[in-house]
């Protein structure tokens, strides 16, 4: 082995090793803007005229079947009503959408809405993670190759 190839060699596991622990890293909790980002996208994708209030309510989810779980409350009005969807803060799960009318006798969403509207709740925070490690491998592959390059073609001889 040269003993001009060693750095490059560290550097190159650095980067492989930068790369491991950054996608092992947790995705972080939802912010507020986060949650409304998220509920603004789940209603569009319904293909609902809403209007989302700009700040949701931290709150605590409890039903009988699950333990109780830390969530954001984001208010929305559609059709001039007001609706609430609740997302787990870690994770980005809905947990609740509350869509009946004000006087609680009907429902302003139709089945079809409601569904939607659950499956198209998404994590913009584990999506921003996801953005930044794809880059750090992407940066990481680069400096792997150059220090493989430099190590094969170093003309340089190591002491004997």
């Amino acid at each position: 082995m040269r003993w001009q190839s060693v750095p490059a060699i560290c550097l190159a596991a650095a980067a492989i090793l930068l790369v491991g622990a950054a996608w092992q890293e947790d995705v972080p909790e939802l912010t507020a803007s986060d949650a409304v980002a998220s509920a603004e996208d789940a209603l569009g994708a319904a293909g609902l005229d809403a209007t989302v209030e700009p700040n949701p309510v931290p709150t605590v989810y409890a039903s009988l079947t699950r333990d109780a779980v830390e969530v954001w409350a984001v208010q929305a009005t559609v059709r001039s009503e007001p609706i609430e969807l609740q997302v787990t803060r870690l994770g980005a799960q809905p947990v609740a959408l509350d869509d009946r009318n004000l006087d609680g006798s009907a429902y302003v969403l139709s089945d079809v809405e409601y569904e939607s509207i659950v499956a198209h709740v998404d994590n913009p925070a584990r999506d921003r993670l996801i953005q930044r490690n794809a880059l750090v491998t992407f940066a990481a592959a680069l400096i792997v190759a150059l220090a493989l390059a430099h190590a094969a073609v170093n003309p340089r001889k190591g002491p004997r």
